[in-house]
């Protein structure tokens, strides 16, 4: 949070910070300290909620608040959809990061009650809750602007597609980094390799509707899976390979 949502919040103008949340105090004022460093946040306003101080200074008491609209998540992945589904249900739309849950299911779940009418979420006839996922590739000038050229047919069209994404993680970082050990499905494979997905669903003229893959672990300190190979069928008949391995050298 402090290294990325922080100094994106803060250089967005369309947003205020006006709370900080927490499970532990450490953290929280950890949070709040690194916030002084960016003018644009009214430090003598932001409010400090953590769950070690009380339930009156918990999360529960920050989304009562009437002037937070929007939640900035930043947590561990299999934490993340029993606290958006809380923020929705106090009427607060949430920026959530990626991957969105630990399992297809779970995912499932969040995505369909997200688009309901489930009664139990505030509904108003001009606001609803709204998700929106912190992938950040799609964004990304270089994989927009593919995605422009092949929309506009600059290249004819796309009958065919080849992807293949090679970043071996060096032995050190794989073996005392949290992926290693994660409580949700693909490890390594599924925290980085969604950022690829995301940029080809981006850049593709037809969503991908079938995919047929093997996965396998060939590094032994990358666990459970470091690599996956796949064939992709889209929507309008186009096929194509989508290949990330973190456990392989890139090929010179």
């Amino acid at each position: 949070a402090p290294e990325q949502h922080l100094p994106a919040i803060a250089t967005t103008r369309s947003l205020r910070l006006v709370a900080v949340y927490s499970r532990s105090s450490r953290s929280v004022q950890a949070l709040a300290q690194a916030a002084k460093k960016y003018a644009s946040i009214a430090h003598d306003d932001l409010s400090v909620y953590c769950d070690e101080d009380g339930p009156e200074a918990g999360l529960d008491a920050l989304l009562k608040r009437q002037d937070v609209d929007t939640v900035v998540m930043a947590l561990p992945i299999p934490a993340q959809p029993a606290l958006i589904e809380k923020a929705w249900r106090a009427g607060k739309s949430v920026i959530s990061e990626k991957p969105v849950a630990p399992s297809v299911a779970e995912a499932r779940r969040l995505i369909s009650l997200s688009s309901s009418s489930d009664s139990s979420l505030p509904s108003l006839s001009t606001f609803r809750p709204r998700w929106l996922i912190a992938e950040q590739f799609p964004y990304t000038p270089s994989f927009d602007r593919a995605a422009r050229l092949v929309r506009a047919g600059r290249i004819g069209r796309v009958r065919s597609f080849n992807v293949e994404v090679y970043i071996q993680v060096p032995k050190p970082e794989g073996e005392d980094n949290w992926r290693k050990v994660p409580d949700y499905q693909g490890g390594f494979l599924l925290d980085g390799g969604v950022h690829f997905a995301a940029a080809l669903r981006h850049i593709l003229p037809s969503p991908p509707i079938s995919l047929s893959a093997s996965v396998r672990q060939i590094q032994p300190y990358l666990p459970p899976i470091d690599t996956l190979q796949a064939l992709v069928t889209c929507e309008d008949g186009t096929t194509g390979t989508f290949t990330v391995s973190f456990g392989i050298e890139r090929p010179s």
